[in-house]
């Protein structure tokens, strides 16, 4: 295959913002955890830290890409993390 028709098979990225916001669970312990949304990939998932929840993204984004009809090959998928925060209460 030469070289241009290498640059031309691979598909175009698609990029997607992830919203990262970091809070605190309304549980008996008060313990924090990170969540992730994207409204244009129907996503919403947490963990306990951010570095879990970007691995955690990674790994059910395509499937989720794949399920909401958005035909796009894993090989292009991009995602941008936006950390996302608030004034805190007084």
């Amino acid at each position: 295959m030469s070289a241009i028709a290498s640059i031309f098979s691979k598909p175009k990225p698609v990029t997607f913002d992830v919203e990262v916001t970091h809070a605190i669970a309304q549980d008996a312990d008060d313990r924090t955890m990170w969540v992730a949304e994207c409204d244009a990939l129907h996503l919403v998932t947490e963990a306990e830290s951010f570095e879990a929840l970007v691995a955690r993204v990674w790994e059910i984004a395509p499937e989720i890409a794949q399920e909401s009809g958005l035909n796009i090959p894993a090989a292009a998928l991009r995602l941008r993390f936006c950390y996302v925060d608030s004034v805190p209460e007084l």
